[in-house]
């Protein structure tokens, strides 16, 4: 909660520069600061698809993803890069990884569930929702 009131503080403040120094009306600094937290978080969220995919963050350019390619050899990405969001080749082989960590098993959780009936819907957007929602749920019970 402490984050939360942080983090809300901190989009007043920038809203409030953003009037003063840009002379932007309060809808124009609302839709900035929102479409700037949204880039943020989509970037983040790519970032922790990828590493569900076995890239790892570059050592001195956290703005990088190192990954291998089929020939065995080191590869990078920019986070920037990234296109679980915008790229049904990118999202599919999650989606692949997520099913094949279950194979047969009938006891499949709620979120492969959430994935499967979004595959269904061919919507991107709600397929990578659920993507990040299944690895953030992994993840807590690694």
């Amino acid at each position: 909660m402490k984050k939360e009131n942080e983090i809300q503080l901190h989009d007043q403040e920038i809203i409030k520069y953003l009037k003063s120094k840009w002379n932007m009306t309060e809808e124009q600094a609302l839709e900035s600061v929102s479409k700037n937290l949204k880039t943020y978080s989509m970037k983040e969220n790519n970032k922790l698809i990828a590493e569900f995919m076995g890239m790892k963050a570059h050592h001195q350019d956290k703005g990088c993803m190192i990954f291998m390619t089929p020939q065995g050899h080191n590869d990078i990405v920019y986070v920037n890069d990234l296109e679980y969001h915008t790229s049904w080749d990118w999202l599919m082989p999650v989606v692949e990884k997520i099913d094949d960590m279950f194979g047969e098993n009938d006891n499949v959780d709620n979120g492969i569930n959430r994935v499967h009936n979004a595959v269904l819907t061919f919507d991107k957007s709600q397929v990578h929702e659920h993507v990040v929602d299944f690895i953030i749920e992994h993840n807590k019970n690694k």
